[in-house]
């Protein structure tokens, strides 16, 4: 499952999948009910942050790494 939020002050309509932000970035997507209905699911497959973000702004591959961990990680504690 790829996992990822919205963008804040847009309506449903206004989202583009392109523009998504990192896994509990922004609190548009409710991330524990969407994980809660995975596991009601039975799914206990892995989670790919997938935010569609430029992050060429930070310096290295592992600073890169330890931003999109640190985001899944305040999604699975929510």
């Amino acid at each position: 499952v790829h996992i990822n939020d919205a963008r804040s002050g847009r309506t449903t309509e206004e989202q583009v999948d392109n523009e998504r932000a990192l896994p509990a970035a922004t609190g548009v997507i409710d991330a524990a009910s969407f994980l809660s209905a995975l596991r009601s699911a039975g799914y206990d497959g892995p989670l790919v942050a997938e935010p569609f973000l430029d992050l060429s702004y930070l310096a290295s591959d592992e600073d890169r790494a330890k931003l999109i961990g640190d985001a899944g990680r305040k999604m699975l504690a929510a």
